[in-house]
């Protein structure tokens, strides 16, 4: 599943969001909606974080590999959960052209506090998170809904960005999601899909949309060896980015993920990510 107890293959159909300089966080590049219930769900989906009672924490770093060299760590995230409660962190380093190896000076990060609330069937959970910048500080957040419908349907729906922070003086659009996602096999096969509307702003208007989906296959055992490939669709369907990655462990995981460009638009190494996942379940 999007936890992590499982193998992974997704197709991952994603949008492009106008402006190459407005970070999102890499674990959204292989996590989809209505699966991910762990401390991941912070930055995914907030109501995903009480779906398990159990408390867990994160860290992430991503290393990006510009077409002229220059390797250098580009992203890092932290972040804590305990029944629904969470508080994360995450930092960026920017640069000018992402076609270049020239690292722009300025640099972002994100104060991120979580609360995931849980009903009969399903749960809520909201955001609040804090953007700072050296254009400024501004303030956001998200507000999802996790249902369970049947024992084997999971829906996801979530509001991002409520407030259009401004990052880096970049105002950044309001976007609606919905996913679902069936368990075929509990633990072992797992399809899911995302839909995401995003409004175009001015000068443009109207909505654009973006779709994911996915399959995750479980290998069960005492320690789960997992993989996963995710490929990437702009609004046109035209291939963006292609994404590969392994998994190993269960309540204690790592998963690391390569992105690949395409040969459209060079077909090279484009950055790599690692994260460590460490969950402990807890009594509800």
């Amino acid at each position: 599943s999007g936890s992590g107890y499982t193998w992974g293959l997704a197709a991952t159909l994603t949008a492009s969001w106008g402006n190459a300089q407005v970070p999102q966080p890499r674990s959204a590049d292989y996590l989809l909606t209505a699966t991910v219930e762990d401390v991941r769900a912070l930055w995914l989906n907030p109501a995903g974080l009480v779906m398990s009672p159990e408390a867990s924490i994160m860290a992430e770093a991503v290393t990006e590999l510009p077409s002229g060299g220059n390797a250098r760590i580009a992203q890092w995230t932290l972040a804590f959960n305990s029944r629904g409660v969470s508080l994360g962190y995450m930092r960026n380093r920017l640069r000018d052209d992402p076609a270049t190896p020239v690292i722009d000076p300025q640099s972002t990060e994100e104060f991120r506090i979580g609360l995931g609330l849980p009903f009969h069937g399903g749960a809520v959970g909201g955001s609040f998170t804090l953007h700072n910048g050296s254009a400024g500080t501004d303030k956001g957040g998200d507000v999802g809904l996790r249902l369970r419908p049947r024992p084997r349907i999971d829906v996801g729906m979530l509001v991002r960005d409520i407030g259009r922070p401004r990052i880096l003086g970049v105002r950044v659009p309001l976007s609606g999601v919905l996913g679902v996602a069936w368990a075929a096999v509990p633990r072992h096969v797992q399809v899911a899909v995302d839909a995401t509307a995003t409004e175009r702003l001015s000068p443009a208007s109207g909505i654009q949309m973006a779709y994911r989906a996915g399959a995750h296959l479980g290998t069960g055992g005492a320690l789960p060896l997992g993989g996963l490939v995710t490929v990437g669709l702009a609004d046109n369907l035209h291939v963006v980015t292609w994404s590969f990655g392994i998994s190993l462990g269960r309540a204690d995981r790592l998963v690391a993920v390569g992105t690949v460009l395409p040969p459209s638009t060079g077909g090279r190494l484009d950055r790599l990510s690692l994260a460590g996942v460490a969950s402990r379940a807890l009594g509800r």
